[in-house]
């Protein structure tokens, strides 16, 4: 078993970008992962939302929960590569329409961007999460790092769905 935590990036340049807070456990062989992610997006320029213009702002705070089944695709002493699909929870404000992903009001302070609105990137709780990866351990297994690019999305069962990305690096012991 292994316990990770590190940092992580939102990628989706030049609209959407935000910071990650990833935490992991993995066991039996690193071939299941429970993940926790606790992130923020931030909107730019350019963003439309189902071919509507979307606001310049931050999106709420979402906390995330996936548990994960991932396959190994290279299993060496110290290396392992992999790959990874499995099932989301994110609590987050859900859009119910388009006017309401649209219609926000966004508040700047000097601590930290406050957003009132809802989620204008995923309409739903529920999502599926895939990843890839690599991993480096020790010589002897007992801690590491891990480089994994991962996707959240709703798989279309509710508006909208853009979908979102990650690269994390985590330290594992």
């Amino acid at each position: 078993m292994h316990v990770g935590g590190g940092i992580g990036v939102q990628l989706r340049l030049p609209h959407v970008a935000g910071k990650l807070v990833p935490a992991s456990v993995t066991w039996r062989g690193d071939r299941y992962e429970l993940f926790a992610g606790y992130f923020q997006d931030s909107v730019v320029n350019g963003y439309r939302l189902d071919g509507y213009p979307a606001h310049v702002g931050w999106a709420p705070i979402h906390k995330i929960v996936a548990v994960s089944r991932r396959f190994n695709v290279v299993d060496r002493p110290r290396l392992k590569a992999f790959a990874g699909v499995g099932a989301a929870y994110k609590a987050t404000t859900l859009c119910h329409s388009i006017d309401a992903a649209n219609d926000r009001t966004v508040t700047l302070d000097y601590v930290e961007p406050v957003y009132h609105g809802c989620d204008k990137l995923n309409g739903s709780h529920l999502n599926y999460l895939s990843q890839v990866g690599l991993r480096y351990y020790s010589a002897d297994r007992s801690s590491g790092i891990e480089l994994a690019f991962r996707h959240l999305s709703n798989a279309g069962l509710a508006s909208p769905n853009v979908g979102e990305n990650f690269v994390t690096l985590e330290l594992l012991w």
